[in-house]
């Protein structure tokens, strides 16, 4: 199997090969250092909160945070909670428009990745009480 930085690389399956995307509700709270993020995943057609995953890299998520211009670059390491969502801090150098990108995989189920290609985290131009979150794209890796 070939590896890239050490780690093995993953085949990718979707739903062109009948494996279906997971949903990912992604939500944002501005912090003085930058943002919460709430990250839920649920079943394909609905359903509670996933709560098992498979270990991939020695963990069940990972988080990149890219920033405008790809001057801004960060991997965190989301941490699940006990209601099956996890959470994680990122510390932000600047307000304004950030990608994100979810990789995690169910137990039992693909790996899956999830693009918020215009994430807008905290903002001066416009405050809120959580990202509203568009332009989405989902697919398994």
């Amino acid at each position: 199997m070939r590896t890239v930085c050490a780690l093995a690389l993953m085949l990718a399956l979707g739903p062109a090969a009948g494996y279906p995307n997971f949903a990912v509700d992604l939500r944002a709270t501005p912090t003085r250092a930058g943002a919460r993020l709430r990250i839920a995943v649920t079943p394909p057609g609905g359903g509670a909160t996933v709560r098992r995953f498979a270990i991939v890299h020695e963990h069940p998520m990972h988080l990149f945070v890219i920033g405008e211009g790809l001057e801004f670059f960060t991997r965190e390491l989301p941490v699940q909670q006990p209601d099956g969502v996890f959470m994680a801090d990122v510390t932000l150098p600047r307000p304004g428009p950030y990608m994100a990108i979810v990789e995690f995989q169910p137990a039992g189920a693909v790996p899956q990745r999830v693009q918020y290609g215009t994430t807008l985290l905290p903002s001066t131009k416009s405050p809120f009480s959580h990202t509203c979150l568009s332009d989405h794209q989902t697919d398994s890796m």
